[in-house]
């Protein structure tokens, strides 16, 4: 039935239940459940041991409701203050509380009047209702056990009258409802923006390579200057050019050429580490890498890192009367920046490098002029001065 009035919802979906979302629900709602059950357990040890009284008087339901009006503002606050990182904080905070206030809520069953009792009862119950639609059948009849055994003892020992249970039972159909479509609700938000993250992320990068193209670069570059700016970081943009690749594909066909720029690609995209770090196809065959927070002398030693490890492919190039295997032409540019300094002005001069180390035999580095991965160049004499 539920299905019916919820076609588009995988409610106890096999298949959506193995998704990472639901691996982490469920490890969370274990966690919880086990501990909450130890933390009963210890809490009721602490009070037979010491005599002490959790609340105790006609004022426990107004303390209650007053404790859970302070924890919604908190949760509020929570994420207001926190809106980067809320996910993460939000569960802890919401777990760390629901452990306290579960404990609390147990022992009002046993020290309250039937009044309290009922209230553990719905807290119980909305609890568990509000995490069904995320668990497979067997998970859910698990934590279902868990959480309504100790409700069943209570019900027993407590004696619930029959406009009680009544009640419970409507409260609960009631919040069995407001969850599936409230989570109805959201999974049709979250496959709507994954379909638009999806379309954006296909507008963005370059099919054959996976690295950003032209406009893909162009939005993550006007997002991450104003943060360079302010933090007048230290920038290198390095610009990329495989050595004769004409020739290669002229020899070998487009699909040869084709998966050589994949392979040259991929050994890009693992020494682009960093998440402030990207790597985009601005060519055919030519490629940008801009680094943040990294001085002069260590941009020119990942340029060179990343020629090693390109000539390590080791991948036969046709014009073997300049080199056997296929290489990369690298112009490095650097630079501090301010207000003044834009990423054109910088990649212009990464340019003009590359322009240097293609006019000069290829197969090197050019930074400031200056020659790196040939034979007889050092990186310790010349960077920097």
């Amino acid at each position: 039935m539920l299905e019916n009035l919820f076609p588009d919802m995988p409610l106890f979906d096999r298949k959506a239940g193995k998704s990472v979302t639901d691996r982490l629900n469920m490890g969370r709602l274990y966690i919880f459940n086990i501990f909450g059950a130890v933390g009963v357990l210890l809490l009721f040890a602490v009070l037979k041991l010491f005599g002490i009284h959790i609340l105790p008087g006609k004022y426990q339901t107004l303390a209650l409701l007053t404790t859970t009006f302070i924890f919604l503002l908190s949760a509020a606050a929570v994420l207001f203050t926190t809106r980067t990182r809320r996910t993460d904080l939000f569960d802890k905070v919401c777990f760390a509380y629901l452990f306290v206030f579960s404990a609390i809520l147990y022992n009002f069953a046993f020290k309250a009047t039937s009044d309290a009792a009922a209230i553990v009862f719905y807290w119980i119950v909305m609890i568990v209702i509000g995490c069904l639609p995320v668990l497979r059948p067997e998970m859910f009849l698990v934590v279902w056990a868990i959480d309504l055994i100790p409700a069943v003892i209570l019900a027993w020992v407590r004696g619930f009258p029959a406009a009680t249970n009544t009640s419970l039972v409507t409260i609960g159909i009631m919040g069995l409802g407001l969850s599936l479509a409230l989570y109805s609700n959201t999974i049709r938000k979250l496959d709507y923006k994954l379909r638009l993250d999806s379309a954006l992320s296909e507008a963005e990068t370059d099919p054959m390579t996976l690295l950003l193209n032209r406009r893909g670069l162009d939005r993550r570059t006007e997002n991450i200057w104003p943060y360079c700016i302010r933090q007048k970081a230290h920038v290198a943009i390095m610009m990329i050019d495989i050595d004769n690749f004409k020739k290669y594909n002229d020899t070998y066909g487009h699909a040869a050429g084709d998966e050589c720029i994949r392979k040259v690609t991929a050994a890009i995209r693992r020494n682009v580490k960093r998440r402030t770090d990207y790597a985009a196809r601005v060519g055919g065959e030519e490629f940008l890498v801009m680094l943040t927070g990294i001085e002069p002398k260590l941009a020119v030693k990942w340029a060179l890192d990343l020629k090693k490890a390109i000539d390590s492919l080791k991948i036969p190039h046709a014009d073997t009367n300049f080199n056997p295997y296929v290489s990369v032409s690298m112009g490095v540019a650097c630079a501090e920046v301010t207000e003044g300094v834009t990423f054109e002005k910088i990649r212009e001069e990464a340019d003009k490098s590359l322009y240097e180390a293609k006019y000069n035999g290829r197969a090197c580095i050019y930074y400031h002029h200056r020659a790196f991965g040939k034979p007889g160049s050092s990186l310790k004499k010349t960077v920097g001065q």
